[in-house]
């Protein structure tokens, strides 16, 4: 059963890697655009941080069959990073992709336990400020020449929040929607298990009809063997009698002329119908068997 729950969660990081890597490539894309206008320093580090995501997502994709926290951890402080330069070179703050730090946010959401979403939104939301404060210091300059010493701080502050709150909400709701799968999937399988279970109880009752039919196939061919045996005391009863008349008439004949090898005879047959007799008595029995009776009746 946990084989198939991990299978189920599997099958829900590997479409997340195909989305990472659509998302990784589109925005790679989008930067390159606008490369030539930072500074090499910038240029180096986003080429660094683009090549550590490309092999991070490799090993991500490795990693779905066994997970490895060093990896994820890895994974998600380059994703970071990787969101903070595109950030950067697309327009800072005024950029139209801050959401890409949402990647790392459902990455930690999906592979780490407990509150690895929270903890990835909260790092991303540092980022951001970090962003703001080099920009406030003089240590990068934003590419749309934006002042920001003319800038409102309340304006920073509702950036910072609502994009905070933004990268909270979708790591809470996408651990929430984990969970609901999680447990989908474990009720799916727990109602496959007992669908398996119920199948083999089944072919386990199919194969004791299959073994009752045999008993009683092997019964019908016993019953119909001892059904002649049945009737043999009818077959046998006048042969007897007429065997029993012509004793008498020899039992006279011996006395008549005095021989002695005819009385001998004359016993020796009377002994033998005794035990004939006897036998008839057996098969008396068996005719009075109820199952005998009704296999007579069904044949008549």
């Amino acid at each position: 059963m946990k084989n198939n729950i991990r299978e189920n969660s599997n099958d829900i990081l590997k479409w997340w890697f195909l989305v990472r890597w659509f998302i990784i490539i589109i925005l790679f894309s989008i930067s390159i655009i606008r490369i030539t206008e930072v500074k090499q320093i910038t240029t180096i580090i986003f080429g660094a941080a683009f090549l550590s995501v490309v092999a991070l997502n490799v090993i991500f994709y490795l990693q779905v069959k066994q997970k490895s926290y060093l990896f994820t951890s890895l994974q998600i402080i380059f994703d970071v990073i990787f969101a903070t330069i595109v950030v950067h070179i697309t327009g800072g703050l005024d950029s139209s992709f801050v959401w890409i730090y949402l990647v790392p946010v459902i990455t930690a959401s999906l592979t780490v336990e407990a509150l690895g979403g929270m903890i990835s939104a909260l790092i991303g939301s540092l980022s951001l400020l970090f962003l703001i404060i080099t920009y406030k210091i003089g240590w990068l300059q934003p590419l749309n020449n934006i002042n920001f010493e003319e800038v409102i701080p309340s304006e920073l502050s509702i950036f910072l929040i609502s994009y905070t709150g933004l990268f909270v909400s979708v790591a809470v709701l996408t651990s929430y929607m984990k969970e609901i799968l999680k447990d989908k999937n474990h009720i799916k399988t727990e109602l496959n298990d007992e669908v398996h279970n119920l199948q083999e109880e089944i072919k386990s009752y199919q194969n004791k009809i299959s073994e009752i039919e045999d008993i009683k196939a092997e019964k019908n061919k016993l019953l119909q063997a001892s059904l002649p045996i049945a009737e043999l005391d009818h077959d046998l009863n006048t042969p007897l009698t007429v065997i029993s008349l012509n004793i008498r008439k020899i039992e006279k004949a011996a006395s008549k002329f005095e021989s002695e090898k005819l009385s001998d005879a004359a016993n020796d047959i009377t002994e033998s119908i005794n035990k004939i007799k006897s036998l008839l008595n057996k098969v008396d029995r068996l005719k009075q068997n109820d199952i005998i009776r009704q296999a007579q009746k069904s044949e008549e």
